[in-house]
């Protein structure tokens, strides 16, 4: 925009600006002279367009955008050009900006208007004026005309003032981008006065707004050559949509009434977002404060407390001396306690005697007589102060040297590792002496629990602990799914030298550059009883009660029995001692000398401060322990009543089990290091709801403490909160992470102003407050009550100054008081009507009192899927049966054909398998797992030159029977699948598994074939060599395993494709005669459409060669490892629970048949999961990770609609009671389908 410089440039604006102000009055009259007689014209006939006539009123010249005539008498030097091309500019006459409706945007010097609201409220009147003259008659509107030519008013104000600050003519930064936005969200707008609006203080509404809003669409393709999910190709197209909130709203109308609204999407919990409408009244006004949103109700009381976390309606009043405050809401938190003595919590801990802690172990079972001699005397009573015992064998085997190795799956991780194979009883060597273990040593195959092999990682020495006296190992953040092994040294014959020291094991200082190393094996993953050796050496007398760092002063600790009626004691019926001095833990007394006075005994070796732990002087100690007792108190016949000998001999989860014996607990109280930190246990604290008190009296938060509510610490700054003998109770709201049910809170709270005078400040209060809380469901379960309580309170104080015992003190010789002395007293008194539970009964039995259901068996039962997609099977190593052969070698030999596949689109109606089921709109069919196994086909990787088929050139389809045919034969071909079923075991006992059920169609099936279902620890081994088979890292380029496919791996898991297959894998005459002898292509033809296809086009879905590319795996290479969690270590472990299933399609003949669709083929198979067919190796209900589902004896077809481990939330409880027959009844938990 130009300006005009100079006197000259002046003059010529102002004639310019005259001659257009005769232009347009010409116009003016011409109108004029149109409107006279031409009443279909409204606007001119109208009273108040006659009153605008004058020349000098600027809206009439402004309604048709003209100059007014006021602009040529501008004496303002500095005033810009306002020709009628910058005029343009100004007023903005185009479609890109609202318009400014103003009088004159320069107006002259003296020049006025005023507006306002008549009596009425429905006309607004303006006049203008000039130096006090008024130039034109009352210009009147309505007054929404009025508010409409305001609101433009103040946009285009708006809009004058933001462009004026940029030049547009050039890109804005980003800050000037968002300063301009932020300035454009603040809005004041004034109102005319009016009875509404006065009620709220001044005419005016404000608005504020800040935050953004982001929406992201779009549409995304990716295209890669690495590794896919998919199917269908290597590009994948998918859609964008996203979206962020974030608005924070700040407004009111007057000065009283107040909006606040903070909202975020990406806000974790909904109680962050936050809303309220607050309205404050004046000092003189009854109504103080009302409030609607997020409110609080603090309450100046210790016994009834008020609320942060509340979402309602609160209203405070004052009629005089009288102040209420009420409130009703919902609550969105819940009021905790915390107790803290001296700066430190106390924590309650209970513990079961077969919860030890499984991290504790002997290195070798020679120290287990040195551990006794230890601990006890020549006579076998425990020592007073355990001393390490001075004898040829406790100093022959002092370790002088130990390291320890974890099994690791990266071999480049740390600075010490190697592959190793260890051993559970590893015989002594000298080193020094020139012995060495064997090379063949080194390549024994793995045998679980007894040699074990991998890439193994030396442990730094602080994560772990060695007694070199006893010989025990504490292995600190132990890991389960990790082998440990150790390799030391100990002292030989002569003690002055090293040269005839024996060595257990490979030091690391041994070791060479791509050596294996022998070690002594400590633990494996899994352990269990089966593990002889290994369970026998790890230790079952230390308990953890998962705390370190304990205050022994604040730390109390017992050992109870539970008697038949329920009751505890800390004595055996029968015995004259505590359980303390039975299991020899109590020595001394709290003067550490003898005699015991009946309490545990807080020093070390019997309870470890700093990790913890508690330590019995048996290893053996409920079991043991306990018949050394009573054989010393000549009572050896009651041992066996209390003995439990399950803790010992049998994991802890089937130990559990024996409920006739569980009945010992380690419980107590312990509490941590003195600290000015304290960890409420809770995050995300409603904020100002943590109230301290110290010894009874509130604490000020700021100055005697500080709270981080985030994080839910607290830190003290009263250095009296932190003595010994400080009593702290904390109290907190915790607010909801998932607000279920509804919970009302309603209150009121009264204060009076009893005297109030110089130096007097007396009040009385009261409150009444009232709990409601919903049941989520008519049936109310235990636990889950809806309460409803009351509680009504009233508090006094009284605060004033006492001069006169100043001076009374001051009388006092050699005393001189510093500050006023006061006088402070506070009284309360409080009283509950609890409801517990206020859902009362609809059974006319109950006389209408209130019941909870124990349980009303809705979702009683408990499943885990065994997994219908084909994906999650492969093909299965070799089942242990001698019946088939004694090596896996063999039984190799005899692997037929099969295969499992799931058709893309399903194509089984609901109703056919479950007729009573309801079916969802649009969902009425069910895509089975079809498997396949074809006896008379050769499977894979098979080299019995024997079993030839329809593939083989050199099949005799004419012969009387062919090798598989033969009945010798035919009863061992056999075929499988197998899955991982968890990364990690699966404990049936905890998760109360206690049946297989399978929905399944048998569509063909040969009479003398047999199903087997294997559950546990299932060999990976496919093909039995003992060494893992992948696709891997077997290129020259690519020798390292990197989990991608590379050029030249996608072979199969032998490693070799085709022509390879008949040359190098030593595949015999005539099976090399094959295109494929190893029986491993992968073929399908994703093309085809699904209804067309047959279970031909499945044949050959489950392969390894060829399906990098176009599989439904897609692009990782095939592996015999399931368990990713065992990196490039193959399991060979076969400890598994076998399980046949009869086949027989008639229920009345088949008693595992338990329902189904018999009309369809359809049947239901319960399997007892507890009743298993066979054992292989030592198998263990807690330790489930494999599943492998088999075939023998002949031809099988079959649908699964369904299959499923199946448990209940109830768990039968045997040997509930002692004595009772093997014949009585026996309850059975099932469900009906």
């Amino acid at each position: 925009m130009s300006r005009s410089s100079g006197k000259s440039g002046k003059s010529k604006s102002k004639i310019l600006n005259f001659r257009w102000f005769l232009v347009g009055f010409a116009v003016m009259m011409l109108l004029l002279m149109q409107g006279i007689g031409k009443p279909s014209i409204p606007v001119f006939t109208t009273p108040s367009f006659f009153q605008s006539l004058l020349l000098f009123n600027s809206p009439f010249w402004v309604m048709f955008g003209l100059p007014s005539p006021f602009d040529t008498f501008s004496s303002d030097s500095t005033e810009s050009d306002v020709s009628i091309l910058n005029r343009n500019n100004i007023y903005r006459f185009s479609d890109k900006h609202p318009r400014t409706i103003t009088n004159f945007k320069y107006r002259p010097k003296g020049i006025y208007d005023e507006t306002w609201v008549d009596t009425s409220g429905n006309v607004a009147v303006n006049k203008l004026f000039l130096d006090s003259f008024l130039l034109n008659y009352p210009f009147e509107m309505s007054i929404d005309d009025y508010l409409e030519i305001r609101k433009k008013q103040i946009q285009g104000k708006m809009w004058d003032s933001l462009l004026a600050r940029y030049d547009l003519k050039q890109a804005l930064s980003g800050g000037d981008l968002a300063r301009l936005i932020s300035q454009s969200t603040g809005l004041s707008i004034p109102v005319p006065p009016n009875p509404v609006i006065g009620l709220f203080g001044k005419p005016q509404i404000n608005i504020n707004v800040s935050g953004e809003v982001n929406l992201k669409v779009g549409w995304r393709w990716d295209t890669q050559n690495l590794g896919t999910v998919s199917a269908f190709g290597q590009t994948q197209s998918t859609p964008i949509f996203s979206q962020d909130i974030r608005v924070n709203v700040s407004g009111g109308i007057g000065d009283k009434l107040k909006i606040k609204t903070d909202w975020n999407t990406r806000r974790q919990f909904e109680f962050d977002n936050k809303f309220k409408v607050g309205y404050e009244g004046e000092d003189d006004e009854i109504i103080k404060l009302i409030e609607v949103g997020n409110v609080s109700l603090p309450i100046p009381s210790t016994l009834i407390g008020g609320g942060e976390a509340l979402f309602g309606v609160r209203s405070d009043f004052q009629f005089g001396p009288l102040y209420l405050k009420t409130i009703f809401s919902q609550r969105r938190g819940e009021r905790k306690f915390i107790n803290v003595t001296g700066g430190s919590s106390s924590m309650p801990f209970e513990i079961r005697a077969y919860d030890y802690a499984k991290n504790h172990f002997f290195v070798d079972e020679v120290y287990k007589p040195i551990y006794k001699d230890y601990f006890h005397d020549k006579n076998g009573n425990v020592l007073p102060t355990p001393i390490v015992p001075n004898t040829d064998s406790a100093k022959f085997y002092r370790i002088k040297e130990i390291e320890v190795w974890e099994s690791t799956n990266d071999i480049k991780k740390g600075a010490v590792s190697a592959v190793g194979v260890a051993y559970a009883d590893l015989h002594r060597i000298q080193t020094l002496q020139g012995q060495k273990y064997s090379n063949a040593m080194k390549s024994t195959p793995i045998e679980a629990g007894k040699v074990e092999r991998g890439y193994f990682l030396k442990l730094d020495s602080t994560r772990y602990k060695v007694d070199l006296n006893l010989g025990t190992l504490h292995i600190l953040s132990i890991r389960n799914d990790k082998f440990y092994a150790v390799s030391y040294r100990i002292e030989g014959a002569n003690n002055s030298t090293e040269s005839d020291d024996w060595y257990y094991g490979t030091l690391s200082s041994q070791v060479n550059e791509k050596d294996t190393v022998i070690l002594k094996l400590i633990t494996r993953p899994n352990m269990q009883p089966g593990f002889r050796t290994l369970w026998d050496r790890q230790m079952k007398n230390i308990y953890s009660i998962n705390a370190s760092s304990i205050d022994i002063a604040g730390t109390k600790i017992g050992i109870w029995y539970i008697n038949q009626n329920n009751d505890s004691s800390d004595v055996l019926p029968g015995a004259p001692d505590k359980l303390v001095t039975i299991f020899g833990v109590d020595q001394v007394n709290t003067s550490g000398s003898p005699p015991p006075d009946g309490l545990f005994d807080l020093r070390y070796p019997f309870f470890n401060a700093e990790y913890g732990e508690i330590t019995f002087p048996s290893v053996r100690p409920f079991d043991e322990g306990l018949a050394d007792y009573f054989k010393k108190i000549g009572a050896p016949e009651l041992a066996s009543q209390y003995s439990y000998s399950d803790i010992y001999d049998t994991t802890d989860a089937v130990a559990r089990r024996n409920t006739s014996k569980d009945r010992f607990i380690i419980s107590g109280e312990v509490s941590g290091r003195a600290t000015n930190r304290i960890s409420l246990g809770a995050y995300n604290l409603a904020p100002n709801s943590v109230k301290v008190t110290l010894d009874g009296v509130p604490l000020r938060e700021y100055e005697d403490y500080v709270i981080d509510y985030y994080a839910g610490q607290l830190t003290l700054r009263n250095p009296r909160a932190s003595l010994p003998n400080a009593n702290l109770k904390v109290e907190y709201e915790a607010r909801d992470v998932f607000n279920i049910s509804t919970r009302t809170l309603a209150g009121i709270r009264g204060d009076y102003q009893l005297l109030k005078k110089r130096g007097v400040d007396s009040k009385l209060g009261f409150t009444i407050m009232h709990y409601d809380q919903s049941a989520l469901i008519d049936r109310v379960r235990l636990g889950e009550e809806p309460v409803s309580n009351t509680m009504i309170g009233f508090d006094g104080n009284l605060d004033m100054d006492a001069p006169w015992l100043t001076k009374a003190l001051d009388w006092l010789p050699f005393y001189d008081t510093k500050v006023p002395s006061t006088f402070q007293l506070r009284s309360e008194w409080a009283l509950t009507l609890p409801e517990p539970n206020k859902r009362k009964s609809e059974v006319a039995s109950d006389n209408n009192e209130p019941v909870v259901y124990i349980d009303d068996f809705e979702g009683a039962q408990k499943y885990i899927p065994l997994g219908l997609t084909a994906a999650q099977w492969t093909h299965s190593s070799q089942p242990v049966d001698s019946s088939i052969g004694l090596t896996d070698t063999i039984r190799a030999n005899y692997r037929g054909k099969a295969f499992w596949y799931q058709y893309f689109i399903p194509r089984i109606p609901i109703k056919e398998v479950y007729p009573n089921k309801d079916v969802p709109a649009g969902r009425s069919n069910l895509s089975p797992l079809f498997i396949d196994f074809d006896a008379d086909m050769r499977g894979i990787y098979n080299k019995n030159p024997l079993f030839l088929d329809t593939v083989n050139q050199k099949f005799n389809p004419t012969a009387d029977i062919t090798w598989p045919k033969a009945p010798e034969n035919r009863e061992k071909i056999w075929g499988g699948m197998t899955r991982l079923f968890s990364s990690f075991n699966t404990n049936f006992d905890t998760e109360n598994i206690d049946y297989i059920e399978i929905m399944m169609k048998i569509e063909a099936w040969e009479p003398g074939t047999k199903m087997f279902i294997d559950l546990g620890q299932v060999s990976e081994d496919i093909i039995p060599n003992g060494r893992l088979d992948t696709e891997d890292g077997i290129t020259a380029a690519n020798p390292v395993p990197n989990n991608i496919i590379d050029l030249g791996e996608d072979v199969g898991i032998d490693g070799y494709n085709n022509d390879r297959e008949k040359i190098e894998l030593n595949y015999p005459y005539p099976l090399n005669l094959e295109d494929d002898p190893a029986r491993d292509d992968y073929k399908f033809n994703f093309n085809k459409d699904d209804i067309d296809r047959t279970a031909v086009d499945f044949n050959k879905y489950n392969n390894f060669e060829g399906n990098a590319t176009v599989s439904e795996t897609g692009q990782f290479p095939d592996t015999e490892i399931l368990n990713i969690n065992n990196g490039q270590t193959l399991s060979l472990d076969n400890s598994y629970f076998e399980y046949e299933v009869n086949l027989l399609p008639i229920p009345e003949q088949n008693p595992q048949i338990v329902g189904g669709n018999p009309e369809a083929g359809w049947f239901l198979y319960r399997i007892p999961v507890r009743k298993p067919n066979r054992l292989i190796g030592n198998p263990l209900y807690s330790n489930i990770q494999y599943v492998r589902i088999w075939f023998k004896g002949g031809d099988f077809k079959a649908m699964i609609a369904d299959w499923r481990l199946v448990g209940s939330q109830w768990q039968r409880i045997s040997n509930f009671q002692s004595n009772v027959s093997d014949k009585d009844s026996v309850m059975q938990i099932s469900f009906v389908n």
